[in-house]
């Protein structure tokens, strides 16, 4: 069931041919704030990702961190970020393969909220970007 309550001059559509539901395979879903979607791929520094609260991006060779330029992130956002070495052919590039007890844990750095969040690790990668998927969570 979807429902809504309008005010004078308001409008509520859904596009039929659009739109798609998924199920739920076990427990509750609850949801509460606003839904973003979106799925980022980039490979450039910064990484442009519009409104977009999931992706792949990159940490390129020779640095420690990438700006991710999302308006999805929010002061309190938890950002979730998992490095990938399977995702060159969707990034266009040759994934380092440096582990994690030479690089360092991937790692948010900084956000600033409505903008962006930094992604880093404590050493710089060789030659090779550093892959990683990332989801905002508000």
């Amino acid at each position: 069931m979807i429902s809504t309550t309008l005010i004078a001059g308001q409008a509520f559509a859904i596009n039929l041919a659009t739109m798609s539901l998924k199920e739920v395979i076990a427990g509750d879903y609850f949801l509460g704030g606003k839904i973003y979607a979106g799925d980022c791929k980039s490979a450039a520094s910064p990484a442009a990702c519009g409104a977009s609260a999931a992706g792949s991006a990159v940490i390129a060779a020779a640095a420690a961190t990438v700006v991710v330029n999302s308006t999805a992130v929010a002061a309190n956002s938890v950002i979730v970020l998992v490095e990938d070495e399977s995702l060159g052919t969707k990034l266009g590039v040759t994934c380092n393969t440096q582990t994690g007890l030479v690089l360092g844990t991937l790692k948010v750095t900084a956000r600033n909220a409505g903008t962006s969040f930094t992604a880093g690790v404590d050493v710089v990668t060789t030659a090779n970007p550093l892959c990683f998927n990332f989801w905002i969570v508000n």
